[in-house]
């Protein structure tokens, strides 16, 4: 009894772990997916963090010259609920008439969730159009071409190209970033903006990562809390076998407590002879030796052996009646109709029977 209330206490128990895994993977999920709906209705892009930055290569054409640098954009003072932001701006590595803007101190500005500019992104409505194929307000006259695959510097990444009067944008599918910019602009020709490095998709990415290694470690404990429970099934100590029930003995009957009556044990004394046997004179009956003779009374030990030995009667045999012979049978033996065999007659049925067709005639 007790190996059995051990046995279903030890399965409750993991029954309430499993659930209990399963409850925090639900929770998580559901955690999750509350993020994604609450970050979907304030429209909070995936770059509206403290701290996100994107640095971008600059090619283009001034005054006949080919300059190159570096942008940088950094994001600060991040505020969802009035959905705003700062974004300061620093250039590195130009050369040429512009080498001055390496000096610059790095310029801040306000940015909105609507309106991210100076930071190259687009809004999230903007996005969510672009992700559709279709042509925003802002960008009307363009084409849109979803599901493009580009690699930069940064990376690789999904795109959605858009492609206005000769200027051509591959844009983020899921940020809203802008990866690369080729064209003519504000007074610069052959411009070639390409992203050299950024942490956003990175923490997304991480996000993701962690997402999944918590579904994958939840996943991993239930598989091994399984098949701990198959092995421990399989090398279950069975519980100790039960003693016999012992009985108590019954009474003594009355017969057995009772000795059992003496019987005597009683001799048989041969016979004295009534005459001699060696002079053949009548003996007195209790004498020993014969009055004539002298000879002894008592009969002989072969003499006592034949008396008490039945002699066997001849037993008669058992009287035999003979067996008649079988009847013989008829003169002319018929042929069979089929084959034309001689037919052989059964005494039993008293019919002729072919052996070669095994029927009766």
């Amino acid at each position: 009894m007790n190996h059995r209330i051990r046995f279903q206490s030890g399965c409750i128990m993991k029954k309430s772990k499993r659930t209990l895994l399963i409850l925090i993977l639900i929770l998580l999920t559901a955690f999750y997916t509350s993020g994604m709906t609450v970050r979907g209705q304030t429209q909070t892009p995936l770059y509206a963090f403290n701290g996100a930055y994107a640095v971008y290569n600059i090619t283009f054409v001034y005054n006949s010259t080919s300059i190159a640098g570096t942008v940088s954009f950094n994001i600060t003072n991040v505020d969802v609920a009035t959905q705003t932001f700062n974004v300061s701006t620093s250039y590195s590595g130009f050369t040429g008439s512009l080498s001055a803007l390496n000096t610059y101190t790095p310029s801040t500005a306000s940015a909105t969730f609507n309106n991210p500019s100076p930071f190259l992104a687009v809004n999230q409505s903007d996005l969510q159009m672009l992700n559709k194929g279709q042509t925003p307000p802002d960008m009307a006259g363009g084409t849109v071409t979803t599901g493009v695959s580009l690699s930069v510097p940064a990376g690789t990444f999904k795109t959605d190209e858009v492609a206005i009067s000769g200027n051509t944008s591959w844009i983020q599918a899921s940020s809203g970033l802008l990866i690369k910019e080729t064209g003519s602009f504000q007074g610069f020709s052959s411009v070639t903006l390409v992203l050299q490095s950024t942490n956003i998709l990175r923490s997304v990415l991480l996000g993701i990562v962690i997402i999944v290694a918590i579904i994958v470690v939840v996943v991993a404990v239930i598989f091994l809390m399984f098949r701990r429970r198959k092995l421990k099934k399989r090398t279950r100590i069975p519980p100790p076998p039960q003693a016999a029930p012992q009985y108590p003995s019954p009474p003594p009957s009355p017969l057995q407590s009772q000795p059992l009556p003496a019987v005597p044990l009683t001799i048989p004394t041969p016979k004295i002879m009534q005459f001699c046997g060696n002079c053949g004179a009548q003996l007195q009956q209790g004498v020993k030796f014969c009055a004539n003779c002298g000879a002894s009374a008592m009969p002989s030990p072969q003499a006592i052996y034949q008396q008490a030995t039945p002699v066997p009667q001849p037993t008669q045999p058992a009287q035999q009646y003979p067996i008649p012979p079988p009847p013989p049978p008829p003169e002319n033996v018929p042929l069979c109709t089929t084959c034309g065999n001689p037919l052989i007659y059964v005494h039993q049925y008293s019919r002729w029977y072919c052996t070669n067709c095994k029927k009766y005639q």
